[in-house]
């Protein structure tokens, strides 16, 4: 049984809506239908109480914990598969930190203009270039863990 298929099946008052449910909500409501329930793209269940329930407060009365919104996770059994796995953890870090070096050098390149022509920068902009360059840093700094491993 799927996270929200055994959600469901606790709930009271169920019925279709858009692409989801609307249910009663288990803390009892004075009306009725106040829970909209919907299945993520993961296959975890996303919960929304009208009149302002938490997650933790919707699955507690009906005897589940917050474990019981997502799917159990799947461990890779082969070594080729946790060394591709390993491999897309490494090639989405490359991207963030390429992407950061991207946004954050076009800063101090704009920066540098500014104050190569001959006009100061404000506190603001001196503090938006220090957290530029320390941002510069910490991207640099992750890809050359990446190229030494």
């Amino acid at each position: 049984m799927t996270p929200i298929e055994h959600l469901l099946s606790l709930l009271s008052n169920i019925r279709r809506s858009g692409p989801g449910w609307r249910a009663d909500c288990p803390n009892r409501h004075s009306s009725r239908g106040t829970l909209s329930v919907a299945e993520a793209d993961t296959g975890g269940v996303l919960l929304h109480c009208f009149v302002g329930c938490s997650a933790a407060e919707i699955v507690a009365p009906i005897g589940l914990g917050m474990s019981a919104l997502f799917p159990d996770r799947e461990h890779p059994q082969s070594e080729a598969e946790r060394r591709a796995n390993r491999e897309r953890l490494a090639l989405a870090g490359i991207r963030s930190a390429a992407a950061v070096l991207d946004r954050e050098a076009g800063i101090v390149a704009d920066l540098a203009e500014t104050i190569r022509a001959g006009r100061s920068i404000d506190d603001v902009e001196m503090a938006r270039l220090s957290d530029a360059v320390a941002r510069v840093d910490a991207a640099r700094l992750a890809l050359a863990r990446e190229v030494r491993q």
